[in-house]
């Protein structure tokens, strides 16, 4: 089972404020992946380049979507693309859903 692509909340990454979370999150974080410690210094679709990624899945909670404090920079690959997405697919699979 595979995460639900049209959810309402699909739409929250293209608003401003989703960006300018981004940009915090990545300034915060001193463009350092904070799983594995590289500079993410690369720019998309790069393996270095930056991702903005919740810590703790939102599964539609606008407010866990948009909490600086659950938003962390990740390099694009291999720390989101390979390692966060496989656990999170592991969690999708243990408990049948997604959200």
């Amino acid at each position: 089972m595979s995460r639900p692509r049209g959810g309402p909340w699909r739409k929250w990454y293209n608003t401003a404020k989703w960006a300018d979370l981004k940009q915090e999150a990545h300034t915060r974080d001193l463009y350092t992946c904070q799983m594995c410690g590289r500079i993410c210094g690369g720019k998309y679709p790069a393996p270095d380049s930056p991702t903005a990624d919740h810590k703790e899945p939102h599964r539609g909670s606008e407010a866990l979507f948009f909490d600086i404090n659950n938003i962390q920079t990740l390099c694009k690959s291999p720390c989101h693309d390979k390692v966060k997405q496989a656990d999170e697919q592991a969690s999708v699979n243990e408990r049948g859903i997604w959200y």
